[in-house]
């Protein structure tokens, strides 16, 4: 759909997505491939690349280190069963080409 999308010549500067395309290293490529910004979702079991990609740690590990104070409740909306709000840490942003700072989020 994305793809179809862009070749419509849709304006399209980011994406989001959940884990079943967070988790797959193919969509995440195919959108930085294009220059695009994106949010993505991750299982808890990703491994997430650090250091350049020199070390891979699961992605509610690096969630778990950090301090409490790195942690904001954030709202994305009104649900159909009450307020969706997310938990979410402070992070640095990157262009689309660059490695991207790890972002973790978890359901309130």
């Amino acid at each position: 759909m994305l793809t179809a999308a862009l070749d419509a010549g849709v304006s399209v500067r980011w994406a989001a997505a959940d884990e079943a395309y967070g988790n797959g290293s193919v969509f995440r490529a195919h959108l930085r491939e294009h220059a695009l910004g994106y949010v993505l979702a991750v299982s808890r079991s990703h491994l997430i690349p650090l250091d350049g990609g020199k070390t891979r740690v699961r992605a509610d590990q690096v969630a778990a280190e950090l301090p409490d104070s790195a942690w904001h409740r954030r709202s994305a909306g009104a649900g159909s069963k009450g307020p969706r709000l997310y938990d979410w840490p402070g992070s640095t942003t990157c262009a689309p080409t660059q490695t991207p700072t790890t972002v973790a989020g978890t359901a309130s």
